[in-house]
């Protein structure tokens, strides 16, 4: 039943793929054992979809292999060609040769930076100033006297 629900859930989004389309994400993170997984999920105005999960800790993360994984988890999406609008990605350097490429091999498909990532990279950036630095590590002090008591 379980699967018949979750077919039915999944049926909805394709419709709605076929008249509005929808945005492949890539999100890379480090599990706690060191090694790098990007999760590839499809989203469009109805929700997001789980595609697939990657472990790329083995590989040199250039962008012609990431190139690689994106194009492959495209084509792991029926209809792909037609559905997909855009690729949301990092925007570090290997990332952003890739999303060129990708503009190059499939003029339909925006490659856009996330922006999230861009706001967290500002952030870090911020918090590297002396006077910032010094704030949020009187802060953490502060921070942590209270959770600790």
């Amino acid at each position: 039943m379980e699967y018949d629900d979750y077919t039915r859930y999944l049926e909805d989004h394709f419709k709605t793929w076929k008249e509005y389309g929808c945005t492949l994400t890539c999100d890379g993170w480090t599990s706690n054992n060191r090694r790098h997984i990007i999760n590839f999920m499809a989203y469009c105005v109805t929700g997001t979809i789980f595609i697939s999960s990657v472990d790329t800790s083995k590989h040199l993360m250039d962008a012609q292999h990431l190139y690689s994984l994106i194009n492959e988890t495209l084509h792991h999406i029926e209809g792909w060609d037609e559905y997909v609008v855009a690729v949301v990605t990092d925007n570090t350097a290997n990332f952003e040769t890739t999303g060129r490429t990708l503009l190059e091999k499939m003029p339909h498909i925006v490659w856009v930076s996330c922006a999230a990532h861009c706001i967290d990279l500002i952030l870090d950036d911020i918090g590297k100033l002396d006077d910032v630095h010094k704030t949020i590590d009187e802060g953490k002090i502060v921070t942590g006297l209270i959770y600790n008591h």
